[in-house]
């Protein structure tokens, strides 16, 4: 089973945003909202970093075929 990146940092960053959004709307624990914030948008700078190195790791084995 193999897993789009792109599309899990594409959908992860507005679902963090939502649950920051809910969580304000709420009235949720401060701390609990920067704690979902921290681990949200972390995780989705690292997906982001790894989907970016994977596609362009993609494109140079691309050009070396060439």
């Amino acid at each position: 089973m193999k897993i789009d990146l792109g599309l899990a940092a594409m959908i992860l960053n507005p679902m963090v945003c939502a649950c920051l959004i809910g969580g304000i709307l709420l009235k949720l624990d401060v701390f609990v909202l920067i704690a979902i914030g921290v681990v949200g948008y972390g995780t989705w700078g690292v997906l982001h970093a790894i989907n970016y190195k994977h596609q362009r790791d993609l494109l140079e084995q691309a050009a070396r075929e060439k």
